[in-house]
């Protein structure tokens, strides 16, 4: 749904639709001059209404059941999107903005599987636990399959007599590979996996760092008899929580690499 407004300037606001009828994208235009922070509340009120704004006060909070919950995502005009899930309304501006767009009021139940994941990205953008956890979900759900076949090859056994068992997953200790690729009815390790995410696919720099930390990692399981595996794999993945939230796809290249990287390692060398 698409609303288009107006800017207003009236102190006032005559909107008296209820929240449930304004969910969705709402096309409002605010320069910003620097701010390191907006405060959204009066232009929130000028576009919904006193009574919508109040439900919406009430609502954002986390301490409401997810059925009831709703967030807002602020657009810029730079493309990038910030969450915005506080009873002040108070949103951080993302770097290299000079307006916002948009505001988008969203019911939080709607917002599911990968989708969930990079809403809490944005909610928490220094939080490289949530960003593994996305990159991860991302690799298990769009490219597993890509990888297992070429495991496969590697080694020779067919990709239905391997199973996928995940760090969470029945693994002992905390640390380890981000995935195991075992042998059905067996211990056997096939091939270790570690995953890494890159929110900004325009950092090459962050992207070639998060190349270097798998590939150390993945040597290091290879030499490790917990992990003893013949095969060792990395994947790093560049997908803006945006463009997820968004239904864009995958950008195809950063840099000079194809996006996702997914390198291969032998425990016997190339």
């Amino acid at each position: 749904m698409k609303i288009y407004h107006t800017k207003v300037e009236s102190e006032y606001s005559f909107n008296l639709k209820p929240l449930s009828e304004q969910m969705g994208r709402h096309f409002y235009e605010i320069p910003l001059e620097g701010d390191q922070k907006y405060y959204l509340k009066e232009k929130l009120f000028r576009l919904l209404g006193y009574d919508a704004l109040r439900e919406f006060e009430t609502r954002i909070s986390k301490d409401v059941s997810e059925d009831e919950r709703v967030v807002l995502l602020v657009h810029f005009d730079n493309g990038k999107v910030a969450y915005c899930g506080n009873e002040q309304f108070e949103v951080h501006i993302r770097q290299g903005a000079k307006s916002i767009t948009s505001m988008e009021i969203v019911a939080f139940k709607e917002i599911t599987g990968l989708k969930r994941l990079a809403l809490r990205v944005l909610e928490n953008p220094i939080d490289t636990n949530v960003k593994g956890l996305l990159g991860e979900k991302i690799i298990d759900e769009k490219f597993m399959d890509q990888i297992l076949d070429e495991v496969s090859r590697k080694s020779g056994i067919p990709k239905e007599e391997m199973v996928i068992k995940h760090r969470g997953e029945k693994m002992k200790g905390e640390g380890g590979p981000d995935f195991v690729l075992k042998r059905k009815g067996t211990n056997e390790i096939v091939t270790v996996l570690e995953v890494k995410y890159v929110s900004d696919p325009k950092d090459i720099g962050d992207f070639e760092d998060r190349l270097n930390e798998a590939a150390r990692q993945v040597k290091g399981y290879l030499a490790d008899p917990e992990w003893a595996s013949p095969y060792g794999v990395t994947v790093v993945i560049a997908w803006p929580p945006e463009q997820i939230l968004n239904d864009e796809p995958c950008p195809p290249i950063v840099g000079i690499y194809k996006n996702p990287c997914i390198e291969f390692f032998s425990r016997e060398g190339g």
